[in-house]
């Protein structure tokens, strides 16, 4: 799940964005957004405790939510610039 996740939907959207193929953009997208998500790990329960705090028990976590997560702390928590993100780390 992490390589379609993370390599073959990427590769298959870039693809179509370089070939101009708008049909293999749009079923790579619609296949991100369907794939099931991987299990949650300390970044990703870290930032939706930040996020959503104890409000996130019912919140659906898909792929694409996890990988937001995960780009958010990146780009902000790890960087330590937490104060210019959306959530204090």
């Amino acid at each position: 799940a992490l390589m379609v996740i993370n390599v073959l939907l990427p590769f298959a959207w870039a693809l179509g964005e370089h070939t101009r193929v708008d049909l293999l953009k749009q079923r790579a997208f619609l296949a991100y957004r369907q794939v099931k998500r991987t299990e949650e790990n300390e970044i990703t329960r870290h930032m939706r405790e930040q996020l959503w705090g104890s409000r996130s028990g019912g919140l659906a976590l898909t792929a694409p939510r996890q990988q937001g997560l995960i780009h958010l702390y990146q780009q902000y928590c790890r960087e330590r610039r937490c104060q210019q993100g959306p959530a204090a780390c």
